[in-house]
């Protein structure tokens, strides 16, 4: 089993407790404790963002669904409480059979409005440019800059959307009147 824990701190939950990999018999361990690498390089990049730029309420998540990536959501309460995220993550097609992975990144900013009977959901969405590679562990050293520059480029992009940029407009379906009176603006 190449099961790992991690405790995370949490302001209201205390300590998450977050499972990474998998108990199946064919998960390579190597290739997890790869990309694995890859994210922590990148979780203190996001971190030092969310202090410089004081995002708060803000969120680290890593290996979501199983997947390598990590992302930073927020609440942008300056521009009309609008969630936002900044996501980067490893394309499995390429990497662990020698060749280098590719580290992408993209923005996202969504909007969820109260509607009669359900809800509408504005968003907005853009991929960054410029794929990195990333090879061997001496390698991601080299590279720091540019996931700074990245990220920085991201943050940038994504910190100007207002209410008006979100134009793709989705309806959520109904919320019960539980749910509907705990839900919350930030949904990161």
């Amino acid at each position: 089993m190449a099961i790992r824990l991690l405790e995370l701190p949490d302001e209201r939950l205390g300590v998450l407790i977050v499972a990474i990999g998998s108990r199946s018999p064919t998960v390579n361990n190597d290739l997890v404790d790869e990309l694995d690498r890859i994210l922590s390089a990148i979780q203190p990049l996001l971190a030092q963002l969310a202090a410089e730029h004081r995002l708060e309420p803000h969120a680290i998540e890593r290996w979501h669904w199983d997947a390598p990536e990590i992302s930073l959501s927020w609440l942008d309460g300056q521009l009309g409480l609008i969630n936002k995220s900044l996501r980067f993550y490893v394309d499995l097609n390429g990497g662990g059979d020698g060749s280098p992975f590719l580290v992408n990144s993209e923005v996202n900013a969504w909007q969820d409005l109260d509607a009669i009977g359900s809800a509408i959901r504005r968003w907005q969405h853009q991929t960054l440019k410029g794929a990195l590679e990333v090879g061997a562990a001496e390698e991601l050293r080299g590279i720091v800059l540019e996931l700074i520059l990245l990220r920085d480029r991201g943050y940038e992009t994504v910190s100007r959307w207002r209410s008006e940029d979100l134009t793709r407009i989705e309806r959520l379906p109904p919320l019960s009147i539980g749910a509907r009176d705990s839900r919350q603006s930030f949904t990161g």
